[in-house]
């Protein structure tokens, strides 16, 4: 009887927990006053895990946000005030082939994260707004209605907009505004978008895009008296024994080490959160939490476990703000850092390069999102300064624009995040100001190195027995040298190849050669 009572309770719970699989999505996460409607069914406050089905309309209000989740990793965050229709999601993970999803975006503005299902098969994602229909190319775009007009931007992959005009395809880090049903969707630069446009939407966190099945909740089922026991002898009386002494237990573990002070040098200080800083020891472990100072003509250098490298400049706050590093789990990793004032330079790990969404450098007026790289950071005053070494990063300033820095390339921010200048220009203001003059002379080489050669203004940290810099804007190359170097002259890189040849040294004029970390 008790064997065919649960084998009853875990059918229903199976079944129940079928049909919660079936609906779909649910609301990942809402803040404020968030309404759900199904179908003609009126509309009422969502709840979290709450089912989103085909057929559902989701409305934020005043200072309120959504993000939903679907099962196929597809994510949506909406920003306040907006409506969004869920009108068809079809996931069948065995046969993609009749797997779709079909959004309408009614106002407001929003962000979509692609999940399988328009990774499988583009065609089967599509986004319908009052002037255009959005199909993707595995993506993470934002779009927001704002006066009668859409605005789309690309965060990263590829977006089409297609309307009875035609259709324009974007980029990431590109922006289109389509006024009308017909007219066709223009290209539209940062410094023309109105202010603020996609700062709202940009601002909300958005999950990791992977499958994952909401979990459920499995209705409680009243228990079923026991069967009373026939009954038996009575068991003889065992003798008294002394309970053990409790056990106390073990305390709260520290935060995990995210890594070690790999290097010091002067004045530099480490403070946990709300605890008072202390002069930084080379080798320490570093922490999630961590806040890092240099004084006047000081320096450090941070080694991660992910193999990142952060060399802080001198009279330079910094912190850790969060960082998870799981090597078998890399979607479960992430890394956020923040630079309060001064100047660091990086170099992408293991986090960034697997995941370039799992790595965020904020600082003064933005954040920085990278695509494998090597960057530097400087705050002047009342401006800042980035500059991509190698790679490519995104900037992301609280206005809501984004610029995409290539290699050599440089923007400049006022402390509100306006965007004042970039490429070229930017460069000479950074140049002026001497935002880089330190950073460029920091190795980010983590290990011993030896060799000759140095430059005026850099250092030369190959292994073999000579390396060439470079002035600004020329390759050159190293005599009998074991490794290939990057050398950074005023913002441009200059590859520095091995040669076969035997013989000497030779130098050359302003620049930094390091070998890059493994």
């Amino acid at each position: 009887m008790t064997r065919i009572i649960g084998t009853f309770i875990s059918l229903m719970a199976m079944t129940w927990m079928a049909a919660a699989s079936a609906a779909g999505g649910w609301v990942y996460e809402s803040k404020g006053e968030v309404t759900v409607a199904v179908g003609k069914a009126p509309a009422h406050s969502a709840v979290t895990n709450e089912a989103v089905t085909s057929d559902t309309v989701i409305s934020t209000g005043d200072n309120s946000t959504a993000v939903l989740k679907f099962e196929d990793g597809q994510v949506v965050s909406m920003q306040a005030n907006s409506t969004l229709q869920v009108r068809k999601y079809v996931y069948q993970p065995q046969n993609a082939g009749k797997s779709s999803v079909f959004f309408a975006a009614v106002k407001g503005g929003m962000r979509f994260v692609t999940g399988l299902i328009g990774k499988n098969r583009k065609s089967a994602f599509r986004l319908a707004t009052p002037n255009a229909t959005i199909g993707i190319r595995g993506t993470d775009f934002m779009t927001v209605m704002d006066g009668g007009k859409v605005y789309t931007q690309v965060v990263s992959g590829r977006v089409g907009l297609t309307n009875k005009a035609g259709t324009l395809a974007l980029g990431a880090g590109q922006t289109a505004m389509v006024s009308s049903a017909t007219a066709l969707a223009t290209k539209v630069s940062a410094a023309a978008l109105p202010a603020g446009l996609f700062g709202a939407i940009s601002s909300i966190p958005v999950p990791p895009a992977l499958p994952a099945i909401a979990p459920p909740v499995v209705p409680v089922i009243p228990a079923v008296p026991a069967v009373p026991a026939l009954p038996t002898a009575p068991a003889p009386v065992a003798t008294p024994v002394a309970a053990p002494a409790p056990v106390a237990a073990p305390a709260a573990s520290s935060a995990v080490t995210a890594g070690q002070l790999y290097d010091v040098v002067g004045d530099v200080k480490v403070a946990m959160d709300g605890e008072v800083a202390q002069p930084a020891v080379k080798g320490a472990p570093i922490k999630s939490g961590m806040s890092f100072t240099t004084g006047n003509k000081s320096s450090a250098k941070l080694k991660f476990e992910d193999g990142e490298v952060v060399a802080l400049d001198q009279n330079t706050s910094f912190k850790i703000e969060n960082y998870r590093y799981h090597p078998q789990q890399m979607e479960k990793s992430a890394i956020f850092l923040s630079l309060l004032k001064g100047g660091l330079r990086a170099v992408t790990g293991l986090i960034g390069s697997h995941n370039h969404d799992a790595f965020k450098l904020k600082y003064q007026g933005a954040t920085i999102g990278i695509r494998g790289t090597e960057l530097m950071v400087s705050i002047v005053g009342d401006q800042s300064f980035a500059q991509c070494l190698t790679g490519g990063v995104q900037v992301t300033t609280t206005t809501g624009q984004i610029v995409t820095l290539a290699a050599g390339e440089v923007v400049q921010l006022t402390t509100a995040g306006v965007v004042l200048a970039t490429g070229a220009a930017a460069a000479s203001a950074a140049a002026q100001a001497g935002a880089f003059t330190s950073l460029n002379t920091m190795s980010v080489t983590i290990g011993s190195t030896t060799g000759a050669g140095a430059t005026a203004g850099g250092t030369a940290t190959t292994t073999g027995s000579a390396a060439t810099a470079a002035t600004t804007g020329t390759a050159a190359t190293a005599a009998t040298g074991a490794i290939s170097v990057t050398a950074i002259s005023a913002g441009v890189a200059a590859v520095a190849v091995v040669a076969a040849a035997s013989g000497g040294g030779s130098s050359g004029t302003t620049g930094t050669v390091s070998a890059r970390p493994k």
